[in-house]
């Protein structure tokens, strides 16, 4: 009985066998690391809007901290109908460039409207973190303010997305808003 295509069936199947186990536990190793980076990392959108004010937070001592946070959440939800009123706008503006003719001044009155809603929503947030601003004692106001004046590249990378949405909550964060 002639054995050589047993024998090479044998080494096809354990090369096979050894091909599919390697990428199997390689694939396992890369979802866990993957798992275990966005467990320990916020998520890196690219700083939105709000990305800055929650960074800048993080220069203050705690008790100052979550206040300072809370202001943030409180205006930041108040803020969402705002922004969303004004995203409403911009899109349903750019569904008016589809008819024929095109309105280009009415389209143009509408996102201004939409800038202007969402410039709103913005001045609501920072008028009150003002008004927060001025209840701290100087040197936290100083290290508040240092940290708001920064230009964007040099504020670290991560969280807001374009919406005011808090970063995920760490050991300084408290709860997360609902």
């Amino acid at each position: 009985m002639n054995t050589r295509p047993l024998v090479i069936a044998l080494f096809a199947s354990v090369a096979l066998n050894l091909f599919v186990v390697g990428a199997v536990v390689g694939g396992l190793v890369i979802g866990h690391r993957v798992q275990v980076n966005m467990s320990h990392e916020a998520p890196r959108r690219g700083p939105g809007p709000g990305a800055g004010l929650w960074e800048a937070g993080r220069a203050l001592p705690a008790e100052s901290r979550r206040a300072y946070q809370q202001v943030l959440r409180d205006e930041a939800a108040a803020a969402q109908r705002t922004l969303a009123a004004s995203r409403e706008a911009r899109h349903a503006a750019w569904r008016k460039l589809a008819a024929d003719p095109v309105d280009i001044e009415g389209v143009r009155k509408d996102l201004a409207s939409a800038r202007s809603l969402e410039l709103s929503g913005r001045a609501s947030i920072e008028d009150h973190l003002v008004l927060f601003a001025a209840s701290l004692p100087l040197q936290q106001r100083a290290q508040l303010a240092e940290h708001l004046s920064r230009p964007r590249r040099d504020r670290p990378m991560g969280g807001g997305g374009g919406q005011m949405r808090p970063p995920p909550p760490g050991p300084e964060a408290g709860p997360p808003p609902d």
